[in-house]
């Protein structure tokens, strides 16, 4: 796991609406803009908040799509973030829509 992943996706108390979202993908996003590699690997299940990890990994979908390389343990990560959904019991379907 990368220890420059925006925090609130290890935080279970983080909010969720677009206010509480928005440090996140603005996070990736500057990571992204210079090229630093995005570990999701290993990601505890116990400390994931799965809307805030649902939303990182909808913000750098663009970019695995593009060069696998630059994103790891994206495909891990997915499955991280359904198993936190149904945990805290949230629609993972309609969180993760459209990326499996």
């Amino acid at each position: 796991m990368n220890e420059s992943l925006p925090p609130l996706i290890l935080d279970r108390t983080a909010p969720y609406d677009a206010g509480g979202l928005t440090p996140t993908v603005q996070a990736l996003f500057g990571q992204m803009m210079c090229g630093t590699v995005i570990d999701f690997t290993d990601l505890p299940l116990d400390q994931v908040n799965g809307m805030q990890l649902a939303v990182a990994l909808r913000a750098t979908n663009p970019l695995i799509l593009k060069d696998r390389t630059k994103v790891l343990g994206w495909e891990e990560a997915l499955e991280v973030a359904k198993l936190a959904l149904q945990r805290d019991g949230l629609d993972w379907k309609d969180a993760l829509w459209n990326l499996f």
